[in-house]
């Protein structure tokens, strides 16, 4: 027994460098991440349906029947952003508010309507007092600018 000794020599197996199956398998799941992640990003543009525009077409007519001025411009004011959204989707205008939502309306409204200098009273209309005189050609400008947004 005494002339018997440890083996000496032998290290533990490293895990690197991996086989060829393992590596085929990592960069096979790196390749999918990335086609994942450029999939994502470069979707096809959702092509807008018509049921939309006939929906909120029958809500911009309703406006007129609104009696309260205050009223209105809450109508509109929702009506607007759901129209900006469903034409140009919910990741390009929703988030916007203040005057960033009107410098945004102003450069992609159809009709070229001035909504930084005409329409300051949709961003003011939270802030105002409930007994606050809206004025009507100012509301009916909004209504009709907001007909130019539905064609």
């Amino acid at each position: 027994m005494e002339e018997l000794r440890d083996i000496k020599g032998l290290e533990a197996i490293s895990w690197y460098p991996l086989a060829p199956g393992w590596l085929l398998l990592i960069a096979g799941g790196l390749l999918l991440i990335l086609l994942i992640i450029r999939w994502r990003r470069v979707q096809p543009a959702k092509i807008p349906s018509v049921a939309w525009q006939t929906v909120a077409l029958s809500e911009w007519q309703q406006l007129n029947q609104i009696e309260s001025p205050r009223q209105q411009l809450e109508a509109i004011a929702v009506l607007l952003r759901r129209i900006a959204m469903q034409r140009y989707g919910r990741e390009t205008c929703a988030s916007l508010t203040g005057y960033e939502w009107l410098y945004w309306l102003t450069t992609h409204d159809p009709q070229q309507f001035d909504w930084v200098a005409e329409a300051q009273i949709l961003i003011k209309l939270p802030y105002m007092p409930p007994t606050a005189e809206i004025d009507q050609l100012q509301l009916n400008k909004l209504i009709n600018a907001v007909r130019a947004w539905l064609n």
